[in-house]
């Protein structure tokens, strides 16, 4: 079928509004729903298609709703029909600041128990030890519609 560089390309090319970008993925907006995405990766070792294959998370109320999921093994890139959500209000990017520092452990003078400290360090050795990384940042932060 092609690279994924070709599918954002296609997408682009037919008038789906991009919505952001990262290392792994692009996401459009749907021409004909409103409440659907598309996200392109361009491989499928995307960290994503760990969440997205698991049942643990498909019941999740914090991750979004995944439709279906086309792989295209050979050329190493994925496509989810996903349920859209809405980016985090301007106003509360300072909130949106403060979860990410939270995420990274920066705890330091933000009135965070050292209990709480403990924990994001437990967090932060286990996600090690799994190899996997805690992606949570502003634009990560998303609520449903």
């Amino acid at each position: 079928m092609g690279t994924a560089y070709t599918v954002v390309r296609n997408f682009a090319k037919n008038k789906f509004k991009l919505l952001g970008a990262g290392y792994y993925a692009a996401v459009f907006e749907s021409s004909v729903d409103p409440n659907l995405v598309y996200k392109i990766g361009r491989t499928i070792n995307d960290p994503f298609i760990t969440y997205a294959t698991s049942t643990e998370y498909s019941n999740n109320i914090h991750f979004p709703k995944i439709y279906d999921i086309y792989f295209d093994i050979e050329d190493d890139w994925y496509i989810a029909k996903m349920e859209a959500l809405t980016p985090l209000p301007e106003h509360k990017y300072p909130l949106a600041k403060a979860i990410e520092k939270f995420a990274k452990g920066e705890t330091e003078g933000s009135g965070l128990s050292c209990d709480l400290r403990q924990l994001l360090s437990g967090v932060s050795k286990l996600s090690e030890a799994c190899e996997f990384a805690i992606d949570l940042h502003r634009t990560n932060i998303v609520t449903g519609k």
